[in-house]
């Protein structure tokens, strides 16, 4: 049985930069001021994704309050209620893996979002009231001021904190990408063990 060791003890690595650290390398996805205009691109690229999640999702939740409110005689802030319930579930979904494409995992992004949702919630249901009662609109034009109104406040919330971890194949901006230190480039030879 042979063992194998290094003949010299250099500490150059083989590939990288020795004066910087696991910690300071270029992360991908992590913006900071001055970035250059790839990150602002992946930013809209992001938002975009969002927009369109949110618009199929609005769509499911409209259909839902017109079948509600017009087939089936349901009180518009009830309909508007039960639409915004489905409009979430769906939104988790597409969130989770088209827009964001993070791998936040179910045990904390469902509770995040559930409170994030029942925010949106309470929000939806404000301004549709307000646009109601106050205001007198009729209720699919309170119900696009609220949808306007949670784009933004959802954008945020979602990005942020439901799932604001790396996204999927990216490294954490906590944990360098290995810790340990490069093998030293130098010849190997074998070296008998005796017993």
């Amino acid at each position: 049985m042979t063992a194998t060791f290094p003949a010299t003890t250099s500490t150059t690595p083989r590939r990288g930069r020795p004066w910087r650290s696991a910690a300071t390398r270029f992360r991908p996805g992590a913006l900071k001021a001055g970035d250059p205009p790839a990150g602002l691109a992946a930013l809209l690229r992001e938002t975009g994704r969002f927009l369109g999640a949110s618009l199929l999702a609005t769509g499911l939740q409209y259909a839902l309050l017109l079948l509600l409110v017009e087939g089936l005689g349901t009180a518009a802030l009830a309909a508007a209620v039960v639409a915004f319930v489905a409009g979430a579930g769906t939104n988790y979904v597409l969130r989770r893996n088209f827009v964001f494409r993070r791998s936040t995992p179910h045990r904390r992004g469902i509770p995040r979002f559930a409170v994030a949702a029942t925010v949106g919630l309470t929000l939806n249901s404000f301004v549709v009231a307000v646009g109601l009662d106050l205001i007198g609109l009729p209720y699919l034009a309170a119900q696009v001021l609220a949808t306007f109104t949670l784009f933004f406040w959802n954008f945020v919330v979602h990005r942020l904190w439901t799932f604001g971890d790396q996204p999927t194949g990216q490294a954490s901006p906590t944990k360098p990408p290995s810790s340990r230190p490069l093998p030293p480039r130098a010849s190997v030879r074998r070296i008998p063990e005796t017993v």
